[in-house]
């Protein structure tokens, strides 16, 4: 069975700290515990963020970047980027646009680490 939800509190803009609740742990680890499942957590963070936020869940595999890196449940401090091999190039013209408009809209901040951008408006 596939789920999906959110497990952090959504919020934006500079100094923002996300937290994991302890119930979320929980659950998580409750569900890693069962032979029967596999659980990965999905997120648009980076892989730093998403180690600090499930450090507690090490049997819970983990997704950054919208898909740019996995770390299969158990690995030690392993990414694997799944898209090393591709051309970026792009990156430089999108990420112009995107400061375009973020100067345009008040409340707006444009994140984007290694592989995706994201367009925050407050």
């Amino acid at each position: 069975m596939l789920t999906t939800g959110t497990l952090v509190a959504w919020a934006s803009g500079p100094g923002i700290v996300l937290t994991t609740q302890p119930k979320v742990v929980s659950v998580l680890n409750d569900l890693a515990a069962d032979p029967r499942n596999m659980v990965f957590v999905m997120s648009g963070e980076t892989t730093a963020t998403l180690e600090r936020l499930f450090r507690q869940t090490p049997s819970v595999g983990l997704i950054a970047e919208n898909g740019g890196f996995i770390k299969a449940p158990g690995a030690k401090k392993k990414w694997v980027a799944l898209a090393k091999n591709a051309d970026f190039s792009w990156r430089e013209h999108v990420q112009q646009i995107f400061r375009y408009y973020q100067e345009r809209t008040p409340g707006s901040l444009v994140f984007g680490p290694a592989i995706s951008f994201t367009n925050f408006v407050d």
